[in-house]
């Protein structure tokens, strides 16, 4: 039964690939149009997902999303929390060496992934790193601004020449140049992104998963992430941040992923949830269209 109304709304969504369907293309990450079902249906169902019964009490650190830079944002949560970077990340800030240091270091990594931009931008580049040292700094002294955020983002405009449209709304290019710079200055490395088409019922790599840095998650016009801090999942959204089982989430997904959309509150409120593929989606609700799995290239 599911798997028929499944056809359904993927065909409709097909048919919709080539029309400009409302809201914002800006997260698609192949320039398809998301659509997203309206139809009332009463045979909608709601999975819980096994959240942790205990976790670390220490309160989190919290960047926020004042100017539309929640690509940005994701980015830098998983970079100054996740697991896999930020004891690296904070031991590199501490001992005090300079982004000009860092980006010297860098330079010849640098060159071969963003080629004469390096060269042509290297004030610029040098800036972008400052920035992010300070703000570093500054989210763990519980001190966040707008100042952090709109000085970054102008820094990237003026490297990228980019005009935004609207805010500082960026796409998968910026993510994949800003994270990629970050990673190959802070870390040494270049970044791999596994892209999961949740639409299409494609199935999510827990391989992948579990040995990534984060998770990125789509909607037509919004970026939130999952990541691990002390060994527990965390899902952000904005600036609302909470320890979340998202493996269990994830795994669940793959159980029943022609019958189930994750959908997530706009207004950042609750964690998300597994509900049908035929539910109403309400105005407070967004569905993951597709998620990014990041991971080290070694």
């Amino acid at each position: 039964m599911f798997y028929n109304k499944y056809i359904k709304y993927k065909n409709k969504y097909l048919q919709l690939k080539k029309q400009i369907y409302g809201g914002s293309e800006l997260f698609d990450l192949d320039n398809n149009i998301i659509f997203e079902s309206s139809e009332d249906n009463s045979e909608v169902e709601i999975i819980e997902i096994d959240n942790y019964t205990s976790f670390p009490s220490e309160p989190f650190y919290i960047l926020h999303n004042r100017l539309g830079t929640c690509w940005n944002h994701t980015i830098q949560m998983i970079l100054f929390f996740g697991d896999k970077t930020r004891l690296q990340l904070k031991t590199l800030i501490e001992n005090k060496i300079s982004a000009l240091q860092i980006f010297n270091e860098s330079k010849t990594k640098l060159e071969i992934y963003f080629g004469k931009t390096v060269k042509e931008k290297e004030i610029e580049l040098v800036r972008l790193i400052e920035m992010f040292i300070y703000r570093h700094k500054n989210v763990h002294l519980r001190i966040e601004d707008e100042f952090c955020e709109r000085t970054f983002m102008e820094i990237y405009k003026s490297i990228i020449g980019k005009n935004f449209v609207e805010n500082y709304s960026g796409d998968f290019v910026d993510i994949e140049k800003m994270i990629n710079f970050l990673c190959i200055c802070f870390f040494g490395k270049k970044i791999k992104f596994t892209q999961v088409k949740l639409f299409d019922s494609n199935k999510i790599n827990m391989k992948l998963v579990e040995n990534s840095i984060g998770i990125l998650g789509f909607t037509n016009d919004h970026v939130i992430t999952f990541y691990n801090y002390n060994d527990y999942g965390v899902y952000c959204n904005n600036e609302f941040v909470s320890f979340y089982n998202y493996m269990d989430l994830f795994n669940k997904y793959n159980l029943n992923r022609y019958k189930y959309h994750i959908i997530i509150n706009n207004y950042n409120k609750s964690l998300p949830t597994l509900k049908t593929d035929i539910v109403d989606t309400k105005e407070t609700e967004s569905i993951l269209t597709s998620l990014l799995i990041i991971n080290f290239i070694n």
